[in-house]
């Protein structure tokens, strides 16, 4: 399960605004919908791409570890 989570004005992670089966669907809904300069892939953690603006991060689309 892929999450779009967006910048609340406090924190980068404060606002849940969609969840995808699929990391392109996720990416599609970003790419419309919020607006930014580019994606960047997260150089440590596999399943996880930051939506960045001209001065700061706008976005996270993470991928949700299931539960065991």
């Amino acid at each position: 399960m892929w999450e779009v989570w967006c910048w609340d004005g406090r924190y980068i992670k404060g606002k849940l605004v969609k969840k995808y089966k699929t990391k392109q669907s996720a990416l599609n809904y970003v790419k419309k919908n919020i607006k930014h300069d580019q994606i960047v892939q997260d150089k440590k953690i596999k399943d996880c791409f930051w939506v960045e603006n001209r001065h700061d991060t706008v976005a996270v689309i993470e991928k949700k570890k299931p539960k065991k």
